[in-house]
C-alpha cells in the first residue's frame, strides 16, 4: 500500500510551503488509494510549542487534508530510537563520542573528521561510559558514495568523503533529526517521502541510515522552493506566508488548495480553476516540474474572486455573519437582510473580508462623506434643490422595494426633466460617502428609508 507522510514541527505556523508539501502527499496517496500520516516532529522542546501545533493541525483542517489514523509524535518516541540507536552500536556502525563541549553547547549537531572516540578500546568505552560525562552517539560514516534517485529529479550521486561521522543521539537521549526520521519512515511503513528540496543535503545521511539498519528505501520526490516576486525564498518580506493568515483575512480554502497545487505541478492542458475532485482526478508525480515557483499574491486573490464568484449564496452569507460576529456587529434578526446584502456585492469582491469596508456604509448608523466626492457631486444649488425632490418622493414611497423605487425616480426624473445622472451620482454619495458603490436602486432598498432621509438631510443642512 502506498504511504506518505506530512512531518512538520510545531516550531511556527503552517508555512505555504509546508501546505503544499502536505497537499501533494495527500493528494498522491488518495489518488492511490493508499494511506496519508501525519507526524510531529517536536523533539526540540526549547522550540516547539502547543499554540503552533493547535495551529498547524487546525490548518490542516480547515484546508481539507485529512490523515489517516493517529497522529503520531516524535517526542513519545524517544525509548525506540534510543533502541534503535544500540543497535548500530552493537553492529560497529556507530559509537560513543566523549569529546569536550566546546563553548557554551557540545558540538552534537556538527561532524566531526577525525573523532580520535572511534579509537577507543572497549574497556575505555565502558568505562567513560560508567562515569557522568557526556556522551553522544556518532555514526560510523562509510567511506563509499550514495546515490539518491529522485521521482522528478533523476539520479543525484553524493560522494561520502565530503561527510564526516555524524549524531545520532545527543547527551540529552533526544535523536537527531536525520536519525529519528528515517526510524519513523521505515516503522510506519512510508513508501514515498514527498518533501522540500532543503532536505536533499539530509538524504545522503538518510541513505546511509537505512542501508545500516536493513529497512527497505522510500522513494523520493524533493519539492523546488516556493520563490517571492524577487525570486528568493518566499518570506515575510514578500508579504503573508501562513496558512493561519489567509484563514483569517477571508480567503476560501478550496481556492489556497487550488492555487498550491499549481505552484510546481500543472496539468497537461494547463488548466487553472481546479476543484479538489479535479485535483484528486488529475494529480500526477509526473506534473511536477524541478523549476521554482513564484508566488503571486494578484494571482492568489484573483483566484480567491473566482472561487468567492462560484459560492451558494447562503454560504457567503454564513461567511459574512462569521466576520460579522468577529467585528461584534452582528444582528441575528438580520439574517435575511445580511443575505441581500451579500448577493449583491458578491461580484465585487475577491476575499470575504473585503465584504466589511464595502458595506460600511450600510451597517454602520453615519458615514463619513469623501472630500473629493462631495466637491464633484454635492456642491451646487441644483443638486441640492435635486435632493429636496428627492427625499419627498422617498418619503411618500410605500413600496421601498427595489424595483418599486426605480419607477418612483424615473418618474422624478420624468418630472424634473433631467438627466438620470444628475439625480443618481449626487445620491450615491450621500448615501454612501464615495462615488463608486452597487445599484443606487438596490442601495436604498438595502438602506431602508429612516436611513436614506436621515443621509439625505445631512447633506441639505450641511449646504445651508
Amino acid at each position: 500500500m502506498i504511504r506518505t507522510r506530512f512531518a512538520p514541527s510545531p516550531t511556527g505556523y503552517l508555512h505555504l510551503g509546508g501546505a503544499r508539501t502536505a497537499l501533494y502527499s495527500w493528494l498522491y496517496a488518495r489518488k492511490q488509494h493508499g494511506e496519508f500520516i501525519l507526524r510531529i516532529e517536536d523533539t526540540d522542546a526549547k522550540r516547539s510549542s502547543p499554540k503552533y501545533l493547535n495551529s498547524i493541525i487546525e490548518s490542516l483542517e480547515w484546508l481539507g487534508i485529512n490523515w489517516d489514523g493517529e497522529v503520531y509524535f516524535q517526542s513519545k518516541r524517544i525509548e525506540i530510537y534510543k533502541e534503535y540507536a544500540k543497535k548500530l552500536i552493537s553492529s560497529g556502525r556507530a559509537y560513543y563520542c566523549f569529546c569536550p563541549a566546546k563553548g557554551e553547547e557540545r558540538k552534537e549537531e556538527k561532524e566531526l573528521e577525525n573523532c580520535s572516540c572511534i579509537n577507543l578500546p572497549s574497556s575505555k568505552t565502558k568505562e567513560l561510559e560508567n562515569s557522568n560525562i557526556p556522551k553522544v552517539i556518532r555514526f560510523k560514516v562509510p567511506k563509499e558514495s550514495v546515490k539518491l534517485y529522485d521521482l522528478v529529479r533523476e539520479e543525484i550521486t553524493f560522494q561520502s568523503d565530503t561527510i564526516s561521522d555524524f549524531v545520532i543521539l545527543k547527551s540529552d537521549g533526544i535523536a537527531t533529526y536525520n536519525f529519528a526520521v528515517v526510524i519513523d519512515d521505515a516503522l510506519m511503513k512510508i513508501t514515498h517521502i514527498i518533501r522540500g528540496d532543503d532536505h536533499i543535503s539530509n538524504t545522503p545521511r538518510q541513505l546511509m541510515l537505512y542501508k545500516a539498519l536493513d529497512f527497505k528505501i522510500p522513494k523520493y520526490v524533493h519539492l523546488s522552493m516556493i520563490l517571492g516576486s524577487d525570486r528568493k525564498r518566499l518570506s515575510k518580506r514578500h508579504g503573508a506566508t501562513s496558512v493561519t493568515y489567509f484563514k483569517e483575512n477571508g480567503y476560501l480554502p478550496q481556492a489556497l488548495i487550488n492555487y498550491l497545487s499549481l505552484l510546481g505541478w500543472s496539468t497537461s492542458d494547463s488548466q487553472q480553476i481546479l476543484s479538489k475532485e479535479d485535483l484528486l482526478n488529475k494529480f500526477s508525480l509526473k506534473g511536477i516540474s524541478k523549476n521554482p515557483a513564484i508566488f503571486d499574491y494578484d494571482k492568489m486573490l484573483w483566484m480567491n474572486g473566482q472561487y468567492i464568484r462560484k459560492m451558494g449564496i447562503k454560504e457567503l452569507t454564513n461567511r459574512f455573519i462569521d466576520y460579522l460576529k468577529k467585528e461584534k456587529i452582528y444582528l441575528s434578526s438580520k439574517d435575511k437582510w445580511y443575505q441581500e446584502i451579500a448577493a449583491l456585492h458578491q461580484s465585487r469582491i475577491r476575499t470575504i473580508r473585503e465584504l466589511l469596508p464595502q458595506t460600511s456604509y450600510l451597517l454602520n448608523k453615519d458615514i463619513e462623506i469623501e472630500e473629493d466626492a462631495a466637491n464633484s457631486y454635492l456642491n451646487s444649488k441644483k443638486t441640492i434643490e435635486i435632493l429636496k425632490e428627492v427625499r419627498e418622493f422617498i418619503a411618500l414611497a410605500s413600496d421601498f422595494s427595489s424595483n418599486n423605487l426605480e419607477e418612483v425616480l424615473r418618474n422624478l426624473i420624468a418630472k424634473l426633466k433631467i438627466e438620470a445622472k444628475e439625480i443618481i451620482h449626487p445620491l450615491r454619495v450621500a448615501l454612501t460617502g464615495t462615488t463608486a458603490s452597487p445599484g443606487i436602486f438596490e442601495v436604498i432598498h438595502l438602506l431602508g428609508k429612516e436611513k436614506v432621509l436621515r443621509r439625505i438631510d445631512k447633506v441639505i443642512q450641511r449646504s445651508e
